[in-house]
């Protein structure tokens, strides 16, 4: 799977493209942009993609110049600033956050002219922000260069500084409708139909997740996701599972195994029928599941544990079933 920064093809639902086509056209995309969605939605492929037309002056989507095109594939565009966790040069892991060193030079590299009269600063994600980042950020927000547009990519937008978010335009990337995304995976990757739905079904409509699924990683996923479930539901030994999450054979397949768990959580309290969820649907699993998705984030970008963060993860849904069930 390509790079975002390298990723020609995108795929986002059609009101999104007309929204940032029209900006583009109107000569409006300079400022703050909050692009926000669900993991491997497609925001970084996006953001980069409205960088390369941005930095083009090109007037919808697709339409940049080779060379600017090509720059930025290499991340080596001089107008180009990415700010994005760095690896610990002692440990040789990434860091916990966005260092506000890096923030700093980023803004003060605002201040000189830009080769193209434009400039794009990516933040990926603004979810990784610490509180001294942000606020470093922020400055360049209140009063933005001219030709700058900041495109800050969140999966969990309520947890930044209000004050951020109040900067930004929002722009949301909802998952794909099936037929939408299975019909790019057979054309993207050459699969059937049965075999592309069953991935979109299994993404929740996210296209990077999907062609995850289709590298082989679906069916263990899917098996580890059914017994994490039954975990959350006291049908199975939350132990047991969380040390399967953190098996080496499933360094692919716990990412996808516990978002499709979530998903369905997510399903259920919107509705959906589900066999283990629907009857627990309320606001205390709502809340849970809250927790949850932040407890996610915050673990992949700190390199969490696995079997760790499935026990956590397990105990805080199943915690808010029982809740809900014992308040019926």
């Amino acid at each position: 799977m390509d790079a975002p920064e390298q990723t020609q093809d995108i795929l986002i639902a059609p009101r999104v493209r007309e929204r940032v086509d029209a900006a583009l056209g109107a000569g409006a995309l300079a400022g703050g942009w909050l692009l926000t969605g669900p993991r491997s939605v497609g925001k970084a492929t996006l953001a980069f993609a409205i960088a390369r037309a941005f930095l083009s002056k090109a007037e919808r989507l697709g339409e940049a110049d080779e060379t600017t095109a090509r720059l930025v594939a290499q991340r080596s565009h001089p107008d180009l600033v990415i700010l994005e966790r760095r690896e610990n040069e002692r440990t040789g892991r990434l860091k916990t956050e966005i260092a506000v060193d890096d923030v700093r030079a980023a803004t003060a590299r605002l201040s000189t002219k830009a080769s193209s009269g434009r400039r794009v600063v990516v933040v990926d994600t603004a979810d990784e922000l610490g509180r001294a980042g942000a606020n470093a950020l922020l400055k360049s927000l209140e009063e933005p260069p001219a030709g700058t547009a900041f495109l800050l990519l969140s999966r969990t937008p309520g947890r930044l500084l209000p004050t951020i978010r109040s900067r930004c335009r929002l722009l949301p990337l909802p998952p794909l409708h099936e037929d939408a995304l299975a019909g790019w995976l057979s054309g993207k990757t050459g699969i059937g139909e049965a075999e592309g739905r069953d991935a979109a079904r299994l993404s929740a409509g996210a296209p990077g997740r999907a062609l995850s699924l289709l590298d082989g990683e679906a069916e263990a996923a899917r098996e580890l996701a059914e017994r994490f479930a039954a975990a959350v539901a006291g049908q199975e030994d939350l132990l047991a599972v969380a040390e399967a999450a953190g098996a080496k054979a499933n360094d692919a397949a716990w990412p996808e195994a516990r978002q499709i768990v979530l998903d369905r959580i997510g399903g259920a309290l919107r509705g959906q029928s589900d066999p283990v969820f629907s009857n627990a649907a309320g606001p205390v699993l709502l809340e849970a599941l809250d927790e949850a998705r932040a407890l996610s984030a915050r673990s992949e970008a700190l390199n969490g544990d696995r079997t760790q963060t499935a026990l956590v993860l397990g105990r805080l849904l199943a915690k808010g079933m029982r809740r809900t069930d014992a308040g019926r």
